[in-house]
């Protein structure tokens, strides 16, 4: 199991990662736009959450 601390370093490398597979996604025919836009909601989310930015990051916290 893993430990709480391991789930909350989630920085500009995983958000790059994780859009980077949902780009591909995409492109093949797996998910639709608006699933690719969710993808990336979440990864921003994810980086102002764990930046300790908060709801105050405004949408600063962008990944491509």
């Amino acid at each position: 199991m893993a430990s709480p601390a391991s789930k909350a370093n989630y920085g500009p490398d995983d958000c790059v990662k994780d859009m980077a597979n949902a780009k591909d996604a995409k492109q093949a025919g797996h998910i639709t736009e608006r699933e690719y836009a969710e993808q990336k909601k979440m990864a921003q989310t994810k980086m102002k959450r764990d930046s300790g930015q908060g709801a105050s990051a405004g949408k600063e916290a962008d990944c491509k």
